[in-house]
Parts: structure tokens; C-alpha cells; sequence
């Protein structure tokens, strides 16, 4: 694995896991994915709103770490506020 994967802020759920960008490959979204209770958010802007929140176990769908190009093509930049080796990276999907 080479590159890096981004994060944005620690999560408001559980307060430990970083919330990774994902892309959903079967929808070409983008979401939030905590590396520690496995929680997603479709919009950052919703951190706080519990009806906003997923159990990203409940969905089988291939996903990766959202590249550079995607997230500035979705408009998600000011979302990658940290970034990561993708061989440090937690395993996702």
C-alpha cells in the first residue's frame, strides 16, 4: 500500500476513533468512518445529530479510503484536516 488516507477530527460518539473519509464505491459517496466503533456519518456537518449516524457493519458494500482526487471532487477538503500512511491506516470493509 502507498499513499496516505485522511482524516477529520476525532469521533463525537465515542470520543477515541478517528473518523476516516471512505468512499462508498457502489453509491460514489463519501462518508465518515470511525476506526473504533464503526459508526459512519454521510455529512460531517451532522457529527452531532444522533439520527444522522450508521452502524457501518449493517451495510455490505465495497469501500475504500477516499483518495486526494475524490475528496476535492466531492467538495470534502476542508474535511481532510489529517492525513496517514496508508500502511498505518486501520483495516476498512
Amino acid at each position: 500500500m502507498t499513499g496516505n488516507c485522511y482524516w477529520y477530527k476525532t469521533c463525537p460518539t465515542c470520543g477515541e476513533g478517528r473518523l476516516f473519509i471512505v468512499e462508498d464505491l457502489s453509491r460514489q459517496r463519501l462518508y465518515l468512518h470511525c476506526e473504533e466503533d464503526e459508526l459512519g456519518f454521510e455529512d460531517p456537518l451532522d457529527l452531532k445529530s444522533p439520527d444522522k449516524v450508521f452502524l457501518t457493519l449493517d451495510f455490505d458494500y465495497p469501500c475504500r479510503f477516499a483518495d486526494w482526487e475524490t475528496i476535492s471532487a466531492q467538495g470534502w477538503e476542508e474535511f481532510a484536516t489529517h492525513s496517514v500512511d496508508l500502511a498505518q491506516a486501520p483495516k476498512l470493509c
